[in-house]
Order: C-alpha cells, then structure tokens, then sequence
C-alpha cells in the first residue's frame, strides 16, 4: 500500500512494522495531513469510524485522502468472506470487511461516516471496485427506513460492484415503522439482485401477504437459476403469523422461512 501522495516523497516515513491503522476522534483534514505523511506497506486492518464530520469534508477524505489504501480495500473485498455495506440512516455509510464476530479478532477494515449521500458512497465502490469487473465480492447490504427513490439507487448501483447475497430491509437493531415497499417491491423482478440467498425484513408494519405475493412472482420455475432464498421477518407485521411462515415454505425455491416479533433474535451478524 502507497500512502504517498505529497509533493515530496523524502518526507514521508515508510512505517512496514505498522499492522493497524484505527482513527476514532479527531477533524478530517487533520486526520488527512497525518496519513499523508507516513506509508504502511504491511497494513493489515484499517478502521475510521466518525460519528459526526463537518458537512462538504467527506467526499474529499473518502475519494481522495484515503485513493492510496483503495488497493488494500479491494484485497480485502475480494479476499475476505463477506463485506457489510450498510445504509440502515440516511446519510451515513459505514462499510466493513470482513463482518465483525466475537469469535474472530478484526482483520480488514472499518469505514463509518456521516453526512456521507449515497451518491458518494457508490462512487468509493466504483473506485476500489471497478465496474463490470469478472471478480466481485459477495456483500451483505442493509437498507434502513425512510430511504425512497435513494433507496431504489442503491438497489440497482451496488450490484454493478458485488455480489449481494444478504439484504436486510427495515430497521437495524429497534422495531420502527417498515417504509420501504417501493424497494421490497423491486424484489419481484428476478433480474433485481440476481444473487440474493438471504433476506431480512424488520420493523412493524410490513404485510405477510405481499411479502408472499412478491416472492410467488420471483421464485417459480421460469426462474430456477436464481439462488433458493431464505427469509427473516423481524416485527409484528400486518397479516404476520405462523401459518404465513408455512405458506412461505411452500414456495418453489424457498429454503428457509422465519418470524419472530422480538428483534432480539437477529443481530447484524445473524443473517
């Protein structure tokens, strides 16, 4: 990894024992000079979690300051087992590869940011990515409330970059009104996500009933190479009981299907 990008390369210090990387407080630009000022050839986890940045500072550090760790991004995209690419709030995106367990020490990388729109987000795809590359890394994306067209974009530009496998629809961790039937909806053609293997639906108010209707039309025999898919309904869902989860069975395709009221059951590695 070349963290060199200032006039004068003599004044960068090459750090090859540095194995982490982690920014956790601080201003963007400061954080920007003190990473323009060393390499770390031998990087092995990056983490960069802000919270709160200063509107118009993080196209900038996403695209340009952190251009020089793009090539250790991909390694671990394409190397490791899944990427989290999560849009569960409006204007954040936080990004991480592999998915964090208890069971395994973080080795990857980290990115969380806010005041972050999605169009900036998915030009940091397309750089560490490529577009219509043959090698893609499987993603599990996560699409919160209140999202609408934005949340549409999402759907159809991710897949140009990785392979989604996990969509989690709704809420992330607490019960809240589910408002997003335009990209539950999208779901019915199977040429939308084209890899889907595991889907999670959470928060109140989705309906068992179109849930079932969308599936019927995405998974018949027409369409028999997509991936069987298994299904998490999370929250108390209108038309939402067991009798559903047995209908859902019945499907062609369907794997596995699964409700619970409690979001205590599922947490963001449980998909």
């Amino acid at each position: 990894i070349a963290a060199d990008v200032q006039a004068d390369p003599s004044k960068v210090v090459s750090m090859t024992k540095l194995e982490n990387i982690d920014f956790l407080v601080g201003e963007l630009e400061e954080i920007g000079e003190i990473m323009n000022g060393f390499n770390a050839p031998n990087c092995k986890s990056f983490e960069f979690n802000f919270g709160t940045v200063w509107p118009g500072n993080t196209e900038d550090f996403i695209l340009t300051k952190l251009a020089p760790y793009f090539p250790f991004f991909r390694r671990m995209m394409l190397e490791g087992p899944k990427t989290v690419i999560d849009f569960s709030s409006p204007h954040v995106f936080h990004i991480q590869c592999p998915p964090e367990t208890e069971e395994e020490q973080f080795v990857g990388f980290n990115l969380r940011f806010s005041v972050t729109p999605p169009d900036v987000a998915i030009a940091f795809l397309r750089q560490v990515l490529g577009e219509g590359e043959s090698s893609k890394p499987d993603a599990r994306l996560i699409i919160g409330r209140d999202w609408g067209a934005a949340g549409l974009s999402i759907l159809a530009e991710i897949p140009l970059f990785c392979n989604v496998v996990d969509l989690w629809l709704g809420a992330y961790d607490v019960l809240r009104d589910f408002d997003a039937e335009g990209i539950l909806w999208s779901l019915a053609q199977p040429e939308v996500l084209p890899t889907l293997h595991r889907l999670i639906i959470s928060g109140d108010g989705w309906d068992g009933e179109k849930i079932k209707a969308i599936l019927r039309r995405r998974y018949n025999q027409e369409n028999r190479n997509l991936p069987s898919l298994r299904i998490r309904l999370i929250g108390r869902g209108v038309n939402a009981n067991y009798s559903l989860v047995a209908t859902l069975k019945e499907i062609s395709m369907i794997e596995e299907a699964f409700w619970s009221e409690r979001t205590q059951v599922i947490d963001s590695k449980d998909v």
